[in-house]
């Protein structure tokens, strides 16, 4: 249903904007035509760059009735981006912050904000270091603190379950004298020892994985920023590495060459009727998009979380399975869940950064189609998962389901 809304208002803001530009030109060649044929006085000056005024006076309180209707529409409408994106701002601030960080998807994909962060094992951000030595979110330091004490008590149960095991393994094999019962039962030690090592081992591999998605965000953040031909700076924010789609979009830029860029909110600001209310709409579906992959990289930190909880839980299931049917079920299932989690932020940072650089030098003309492009990341997304065969996770059914609608 949101997707089929978004759909909706995306085709009407295209229509308003088609029938915005026909009625200026229609305006322009009907005045043109006058000014050829003789019939209206008027100088070229005034023609080209001064006010056009109303040939008739009906036209004139048709075009002002439906001027000040769009207007007080977008008037409606406009409040409700503009908190909604101030919320997710402060949202993602940290108590002591010291400058405004804005919320922007390409800000979030590329690792800049403390309470997406996923790494658990991070010793150094728990006990009071940020992402690049910034003050941690509070939030992010909470959950990241019970985390750890609940992955060590868990820890510490799986060792004493696993020696009990141990122990009720060596007393079967001491009692029984049959040859294929104690063979068994070798087997069984042997997945014991498996399923220990498994458990030493486990927050290596985990760490590993937190260092290569990191990595790899890292070298699309630098990729992002040396592919841009022009560096941006912003008049709301500060300028950070990146292409700074977003920021662009809506706050505008002055390149290097001292053009100015204006983004959707000095255009709105300067704007009235059917071109207000089409760039108010514009805002609103980019909005959306933002609530869409905050609530998705939330719920994605709450999701790795509990799977690094439940982490030493699955070395205790691992020898089991392993004796039951040698397949390891559990432990399948919790690798997948857990590569996955971790290894979509990097798949969805290198989506925006090839999407958004191939549209970003139309976007000043065509920001409805920026809009488009960022509503494609969910395409891409699967595009991406069937040429390398990724299967969806239980854990990331967000994603799944929004990317379906």
């Amino acid at each position: 249903m949101p997707k089929k809304a978004i759909t909706i208002v995306l085709i009407i803001s295209v229509m308003l904007n088609f029938l915005l530009c026909n009625n200026v030109m229609a305006k322009d060649m009907e005045q043109f035509n006058q000014l050829q044929e003789g019939n209206i006085t008027t100088s070229y000056s005034e023609f080209t760059g001064g006010s056009r005024k109303t040939q008739t006076g009906n036209a004139g309180i048709s075009e002002s009735s439906s001027s000040v209707i769009y207007t007080i529409l977008s008037f409606v409408i406009a409040p409700i981006p503009l908190v909604t994106q101030a919320l997710l701002t402060l949202a993602i601030m940290p108590d002591n912050a010291t400058k405004i960080q804005i919320f922007t998807i390409e800000d979030m994909l590329l690792d800049k904000f403390d309470l997406f962060n996923i790494n658990y094992l991070d010793i150094d951000n728990i006990t009071g270091l940020g992402l690049d030595g910034q003050v941690p979110s509070n939030t992010n330091k909470i959950i990241k603190q019970n985390v750890a004490n609940w992955f060590f008590a868990i820890r510490n149960f799986s060792i004493v379950a696993l020696l009990a095991i141990l122990i009720a393994i060596g007393i079967l094999m001491a009692v029984n004298t049959i040859a294929s019962e104690r063979a068994k039962y070798k087997q069984m030690l042997i997945h014991w020892v498996a399923s220990f090592a498994l458990l030493m081992v486990l927050p290596y591999i985990m760490s590993v994985a937190f260092t290569i998605s990191k990595q790899a965000v890292t070298i699309v953040k630098d990729v992002a920023a040396n592919s841009m031909s022009n560096k941006t700076s912003n008049s709301a924010v500060e300028q950070s590495d990146g292409i700074n789609f977003e920021k662009t979009l809506v706050f505008g830029k002055i390149d290097k060459n001292g053009n100015n860029y204006e983004g959707m909110i000095q255009k709105i600001q300067k704007s009235s009727g059917l071109e207000l209310l089409s760039l108010v709409l514009v805002y609103c579906v980019l909005v959306y998009y933002q609530v869409k992959f905050f609530f998705m990289y939330l719920k994605r930190m709450l999701a790795v979380g509990f799977l690094t909880v439940i982490s030493p839980l699955i070395t205790i299931t691992y020898s089991i399975d392993k004796a039951r049917d040698n397949q390891a079920q559990a432990y399948k299932t919790w690798i997948k869940e857990f590569l996955v989690n971790v290894f979509i932020q990097p798949l969805h940072a290198l989506l925006f950064v090839i999407f958004m650089g191939s549209v970003y030098g139309i976007m000043e003309k065509a920001p409805i189609l920026a809009i488009i492009f960022i509503a494609s990341l969910s395409r891409g997304e699967q595009l991406v998962r069937t040429i390398f065969k990724i299967e969806r996770t239980t854990s990331m059914g967000f994603l799944r389901r929004r990317g379906r609608r």
